[in-house]
């Protein structure tokens, strides 16, 4: 393998949604009742012209929504006083003298229980996939009442048996409120053929975000706006608990940003390696003030070759930009989003 090659997050969990289903309720409808979501795509200088048509000055420069704190998640999350239970690899000391890069990808900020319930946390979750008999698992966030953002390769859909179920704030260890909204499922997902569409939106059969809330979206065409910057990310990745339970990554640091197929409005930022299977589809996110905004999903793992043929992570990879942002209003304004 070259250096420096992308690989794509596989976003395989350990267990997917029938699993998920046995192990924290047993009120679920078997897989095969599920819905087959549809799944589309549209052109990007059309959605453009869609989002435009009803928002003529959407973006000119700078644009984004803002969020929404139902009255059960408050008070908010404080980034001043982050309530995280830390957990290392025992293994971590052998794991840095090989790759030191990876220091993230051994230890794990965990969401305690009631943390994980406030927002902006309460607006994250997992993704259970069933696609024919593979069963898998992602991350994602509520960007809107009945709106979901996550990666595209979470919505493949290859044996016409697919389903998506959205489960906000899951957390298994959690025995009493393991789901504490319930879960929606997607019956309609949309992506674009932009060459930075990594990520997708799917529309959930009820407003599961008037009780869990929801993050809205930033974006700019100027890559100085993502360089630096404390970031967060919430995901379920595999490697830790099975993907049971969120975790946190704190101060995620955006070291570079490249524009994708010429377009200033597509962005691929990339930061230090944290993200694992799993993770897929979960929001990079920032904080201003009370509002809580998505400014990217995660979507690969840049890697490379080393000594005896090991393979390392260099790099978590994410896509946001302009286009993203047209592509939440546009399933918003497609889908009857109610604030």
């Amino acid at each position: 393998m070259r250096p420096g090659a992308i690989l794509a997050v596989a976003a395989a969990g350990h267990w997917g949604c029938c699993q998920a289903a046995l192990s924290v309720s047993r009120q679920r409808k078997p897989c095969a009742l599920l819905p087959i979501p549809e799944r589309t795509t549209i052109g990007s200088d059309a959605l453009t012209e869609a989002v435009r048509e009803v928002m003529p000055d959407f973006i000119t420069g700078f644009g984004g929504v803002p969020s929404f704190t139902p009255n059960n998640t408050s008070p908010a999350w404080d980034l001043a006083e982050p309530e995280t239970q830390l957990f290392e690899d025992p293994h971590i000391e052998q794991f840095l003298r090989i790759a030191p890069q990876s220091a993230r990808l051994f230890t794990r900020h965990q969401l305690p229980q009631t943390t994980r319930m406030k927002h902006p946390f309460s607006t994250l979750g997992k993704a259970l996939m069933r696609d024919g008999e593979l069963q898998t698992a992602c991350s994602g966030v509520l960007v809107g009442t009945n709106l979901l953002l996550t990666a595209v390769e979470c919505i493949q859909n290859k044996t016409n048996e697919w389903a998506l179920e959205f489960v906000p704030g899951f957390h298994a260890e959690d025995r009493e409120q393991p789901r504490p909204w319930g879960s929606a499922f997607a019956d309609r997902c949309v992506s674009t053929d932009s060459p930075a569409s990594a990520y997708a939106i799917c529309r959930l059969s009820r407003p599961i975000g008037t009780m869990a809330g929801y993050l809205g979206w930033r974006a700019s065409p100027n890559n100085g706006f993502y360089l630096g910057g404390d970031w967060l990310s919430v995901g379920y990745p595999a490697n830790f608990k099975a993907g049971n339970v969120p975790t946190l990554e704190i101060d995620v640091r955006i070291l570079a940003v490249e524009s994708v197929g010429g377009s200033i409005n597509a962005k691929r930022l990339s930061s230090q390696p944290y993200s694992e299977n799993g993770w897929s589809g979960g929001p990079l996110f920032g904080q201003d003030g009370d509002d809580f905004f998505v400014v990217g999903v995660v979507a690969a793992v840049g890697a490379e070759e080393g000594p005896y043929g090991h393979i390392f992570a260099t790099s978590s990879v994410h896509v946001g930009g302009v286009e993203m942002g047209e592509l939440i209003e546009y399933g918003r304004m497609e889908w009857g989003f109610e604030a």
